[in-house]
């Protein structure tokens, strides 16, 4: 009995002495957001805001300090929209329940100026001067979908890019505007185009689809039925001016992942059906238009590719693989492409480049030239028999350094140079007046950029395969104009030289292609590159 005793307290002191150190043992929590709450100061719609940036709820963090980095990168998503001025974002944390504190995101953003509207001349090598009066809103009715209609005139064509007696007028525009029915997430889009060449017929297209996302799990089942009507001066000659297109397709895009827990990992499986008709039949030897066509397409790859300022830091990786067959041309069509490209940059210079490959087979090239600066799209062999730059096979690479050269202050350079304009004399307050009010909108930043681009490609000509001998090589520069309060538009013009037939005639065969095609390239105009 007196032995029971020794030990109990012995086990008593023990627990005792013990119980401190338990005590210091700390319960482990994790955290998971549960819900987003977005506040927009502008026009931008918080269902937009949804739909743009996936926000991952099944990833589990462990600490507040994971809540805040993950926070921090769906931020950058939206920054990287390029409609934003402003985004902030805070937390809250919930009641702990299971061992699992729920997050909910607070979002609150402002719109950049997102109208623009005002006379665009631009001017292509490859098919002449254009001149349009242009409206863009890239955040139309806040949805976060671009609004574009223009009027335009053009002089010259892609065969005779510098024969500005052949003269056109149109009209454009396009839209896509989402909705939601009860659990669906839906689109109309309209895509209408008129142009009237004055030695000859008018042409234009309207296209009008619907397409309806059904909810599947934590995917989408996305059908699209899209009707057009076209006229086509080409097509004259067949009888086939005006004709119908019927389009259906059905998709599954599929999250198989996460790129650092936020960039979605993508596989895309589809089928679509193609069908073009006319009142009295399509003619046989039009192959251009006749089918119908059956095409089955995958396509995968992930985009991590960030803003910083106006450079981008990151890369993206996508290959795509589709087979379709023509019921009237009974062709089977196999094409496989593969696309990575890296963007680095450091606080005044970055670089950027792209590596892109593609195979088809059963004589149906694609041209090459909307990736290689400093080639005319549209020349043709030596012997004129094919036009130079269409092929089955190519693998091309872009290399770009773009330099910030400088971004300008107006009103800080005037205040430098002048003082305040409230304390300037009348006569300058009024002499100074319309700079003082929009200057503040036309800052901008100017870089340069220069690039080189290659192409190796299967020569139909010489039947060389990837031959150095025969591939293209350009060299220029371009003039890159950030606008600060609209920070969706980049104004881009680009001057790029052949410099295989320039500076490499002796290491390069080019005596298959046509000798009197002007070995430069110009281009001025919206919108990167790539």
């Amino acid at each position: 009995m007196k032995k029971s005793s020794k030990t109990a307290v012995l086990v008593s002191i023990i627990f005792a002495l013990a119980q401190p150190l338990f005590s210091q043992v700390e319960v482990k929590k994790s955290y998971k957001v549960e819900d987003v709450t977005y506040t927009s100061t502008g026009l931008t719609k918080p269902w937009a805001l949804k739909q743009k940036v996936d926000v991952n709820r099944d990833l589990v963090f462990h600490s507040e300090d994971e809540v805040k980095v993950y926070m921090g990168k769906v931020v950058q998503q939206l920054e990287n929209t390029r409609m934003l001025e402003d985004v902030q974002a805070s937390y809250e944390l919930g009641e702990e329940q299971d061992g699992v504190v729920p997050v909910k995101f607070n979002i609150r953003v402002s719109d950049s100026n997102h109208i623009l509207a005002l006379p665009k001349p631009s001017y292509n090598s490859n098919d002449g001067l254009d001149f349009k009066i242009k409206a863009k809103d890239s955040n139309f009715l806040g949805l976060m979908n671009p609004f574009n209609v223009d009027l335009n005139t053009h002089w010259g064509t892609s065969d005779y890019p510098d024969d500005f007696s052949k003269f056109t007028m149109g009209l454009n525009f396009d839209y896509v505007f989402p909705f939601t029915i009860g659990p669906t997430h839906n689109s109309w889009s309209n895509d209408f185009s008129f142009s009237w060449p004055l030695d000859n017929y008018p042409e234009f297209k309207y296209a009008t689809g619907l397409t309806v996302g059904v909810p599947f799990k934590n995917h989408s089942l996305n059908f699209n039925f899209t009707q057009s009507i076209t006229r086509e001066n080409d097509y004259m000659t067949y009888h086939d001016a005006l004709f119908f297109t019927e389009y259906l397709s059905v998709s599954m895009p599929l999250t198989v992942g996460y790129f650092n827990d936020v960039v979605p990992i993508s596989y895309t499986p589809s089928l679509s059906f193609t069908a073009n008709w006319d009142f009295d039949g399509l003619d046989a030897a039009n192959t251009s238009i006749t089918g119908p066509t059956i095409a089955q397409n995958n396509s995968f790859g992930l985009s991590a590719v960030d803003w910083k300022e106006n450079f981008r830091k990151g890369y993206s990786f996508s290959t795509n693989a589709s087979v379709s067959y023509n019921f009237a041309t009974q062709k089977i069509i196999p094409f496989v492409s593969i696309e990575a490209q890296y963007f680095s940059a450091a606080k005044y210079v970055g670089f950027n480049a792209r590596a892109y490959g593609y195979y088809t087979y059963n004589d149906t090239p694609n041209n090459i030239g909307g990736k290689l600066r400093g080639v005319l799209d549209n020349q043709h062999t030596a012997d004129g028999s094919r036009y130079a730059l269409q092929t089955d096979t190519a693998l091309q690479f872009t290399m770009e350094l773009p330099i910030h050269i400088v971004t300008t202050d107006w009103m800080g350079w005037g205040y430098a140079l002048f003082g305040s304009y409230d304390d300037l004399p009348g006569f300058f307050k009024g002499l100074f007046w319309l700079p003082h009010k929009i200057f503040p909108y036309l800052n901008f930043e100017l870089q340069i950029s220069p690039f080189i681009d290659i192409a190796l490609t299967h020569n139909y000509i010489t039947n060389r395969v990837f031959s150095l001998q025969d591939g293209f090589y350009t060299a220029g520069f371009e003039a890159l104009i950030y606008p600060s309060k609209w920070k969706s538009y980049v104004v881009r013009i680009s001057l790029g030289f052949d410099m295989g037939r320039r500076l490499f005639g002796d290491f390069i065969d080019t005596s298959w292609r046509d000798p009197n095609v002007k070995s430069y390239e110009l281009y001025f105009g919206l919108g990167l590159n790539f």
